[in-house]
């Protein structure tokens, strides 16, 4: 049976997308099967604020050869029930805490990159904080790829 992976970020613009594709490859290259998906915390997703991947994640990802451009940020609350998640990759600790409050089993959550105080938010920050937010990512993610 396929694991179940939810990666989770705050606006579903940014991080997790890229987290998501990045999981999803590095899973296949291993020959894992796996549904990969993400989702955003901001009550902002619920009233449709964001429509698509941020122009920068999807720069970044394009670099990778991966197309995100197709990506519909969306909202915790439409994921289902988040328990069911074999997995749960947080982006930083108050994201996980937030999943926890939600219900999620602490003990499924990873924070991507936890030992260097998670992935910084590029948000609003320029394409430098994307290149570094992609360079982080990537550097974290096969310690977590690996645990899958």
């Amino acid at each position: 049976m396929a694991k179940a992976i939810l990666c989770v970020c705050m606006g579903n613009t940014c991080r997790s997308p890229m987290v998501e594709a990045l999981v999803r490859q590095g899973l296949a290259e291993r020959g894992i099967e796996a549904q990969v998906e993400s989702c955003g915390l901001l009550d902002e997703l619920l009233e449709g604020k964001f429509t698509t991947a941020n122009e920068h994640s999807i720069e970044m990802m394009s670099h990778e050869g991966i197309d995100i451009s197709g990506h519909e940020p969306r909202h915790v609350s439409v994921v289902g029930d988040i328990g069911s998640f074999d997995a749960i990759i947080a982006v930083t600790d108050s994201v996980k805490s937030t999943l926890i409050e939600l219900g999620a089993d602490g003990e499924r959550i990873v924070v991507l990159n936890g030992a260097n105080g998670g992935v910084p938010d590029p948000y609003e920050k320029g394409r430098d904080a994307y290149v570094q937010c992609i360079a982080t990512i990537k550097g974290a993610l096969p310690d977590v790829i690996a645990v899958l």
